[in-house]
């Protein structure tokens, strides 16, 4: 899971799920368990990361954020992989998720990552009023990713 936290950078938005964490010194001793709901996000140049915190009891995944409607991933989704695993997973993206079958065996004891790709035309750094670049110029989503948006 390392690859999706050492040197990434953060996305959009941090996460998504139920749990709340209690802010503030000392404030773990009220800590709720994570669930597989929750889900924190980072990237790498066109890589997005989804780091799910617990491995869900189903094996399936949906992660919300990345709605085929999402405000915050602009274009289609290439490939889905589970960081450690060799095992392909089945995944599918509508209006309510990226939904996502995991293998039997779990790569880790602990969170799962997902590693999303775009596809080749995808855009998950443009804002949806960019404009393409003319001869010359930087498009809106190559200044976002410059910027680490």
């Amino acid at each position: 899971n390392g690859e999706a936290i050492y040197g990434t950078r953060p996305w959009a938005i941090f996460g998504e799920g139920p749990t709340t964490v209690v802010e503030g010194p000392f404030g773990d001793e009220k800590r709720s368990p994570f669930t597989s709901a929750d889900v924190r996000f980072t990237t790498r140049g066109d890589t997005l990361y989804a780091i799910v915190l617990d491995w869900p009891a189903d094996g399936k995944v949906t992660v919300r954020s990345l709605a085929s409607s999402s405000p915050h991933l602009h274009g289609e989704v290439g490939s889905v992989e589970l960081l450690g695993s060799a095992s392909p997973v089945k995944w599918s993206r509508d209006a309510t998720g990226l939904h996502v079958e995991l293998p039997a065996a779990r790569p880790s004891d602990y969170a799962l990552a997902l590693r999303v790709q775009k596809t080749a035309r995808s855009d998950a750094g443009a804002h949806p009023n960019c404009a393409p670049a003319r001869s010359g110029e930087r498009s809106g989503a190559e200044l976002a990713r410059i910027r680490g948006l």
